[in-house]
């Protein structure tokens, strides 16, 4: 892991009117890795009450909410999922593709991104390319921003409404083309970058350059893996305010 544990605490929701369907909808990610049971026994919550809570029959009351929220937190529930869901298989892989299918899994992720320190300066989330979009999506949810998404679907003749940037794939060697559409990214805007595969280094450079030519401001990075320690430090030298990587491969 990298970059994990510096979060904020929980703490930080005990005030919010919505704490009570916020936790609802945690209950319902973690119901897709834990029994009612397991949750029951971590929780101190009886599994009939968690039934009802996740079928949307009733809600906690607001002091059960937060006993739940603190156990949450406690028990490192979220990052357990997390650490046992991206986790290389037999070949030293990580099927993203499995994860970024997984509902459960993105809204734990989006709820965990919350936690960021100063994550609310965040203006708009860029993902690239487009299979990162459903982890953005679900970010972008969480903290209320506004979603662009970077399509490799484009040429020199691409349409003047988007910006293009082109790159030499570290993949293949071939030449591709990064855009965005002209309007999705507003100047001086802070900019998330969101990747499923931190594993091409002139990609990152091609979407560090479209956030550039907008004039906004690249702010942070969240990718779910890379491909080996080397690919972070070189994005760490570009001096961003976030770097996150839930697993480095080698």
């Amino acid at each position: 892991m990298y970059m994990r544990y510096d979060n904020k605490s929980y703490t930080q929701f005990y005030d919010e009117k919505n704490i009570r369907s916020l936790v609802v909808r945690l209950l319902n990610a973690l119901k897709s890795f834990y029994t009612f049971r397991d949750l029951e026994l971590m929780l101190d919550v009886p599994q009939q009450a968690l039934w009802r809570y996740v079928n949307f029959l009733t809600v906690p009351e607001e002091s059960t909410a937060k006993k739940i929220l603190r156990k949450i937190e406690e028990l490192r529930l979220i990052e357990k999922v997390v650490d046992d869901m991206v986790r290389p298989n037999s070949k030293g892989q990580v099927e993203v593709w499995r994860l970024t299918h997984n509902i459960g899994f993105l809204d734990l992720l989006g709820f965990w991104v919350t936690l960021i320190p100063k994550i609310d300066d965040v203006d708009v989330i860029l993902a690239y390319p487009e299979d990162s979009s459903p982890l953005a999506t679900s970010i972008a949810y969480w903290i209320r921003v506004n979603l662009c998404i970077a399509t490799r679907k484009a040429n020199a003749t691409f349409s003047s409404k988007y910006i293009v940037e082109t790159y030499q794939s570290e993949v293949d060697g071939s030449v591709e083309y990064l855009a965005i559409p002209k309007g999705c990214i507003d100047k001086e805007d802070y900019v998330l970058m969101v990747t499923n595969n931190l594993n091409d280094v002139k990609m990152f450079n091609a979407v560090y350059a479209l956030v550039r030519k907008v004039q906004a401001v690249p702010w942070g990075l969240i990718a779910v893996v890379a491909r080996n320690r080397e690919v972070v430090d070189f994005v760490k030298t570009y001096g961003l305010n976030v770097i996150k990587v839930l697993r480095v491969i080698t």
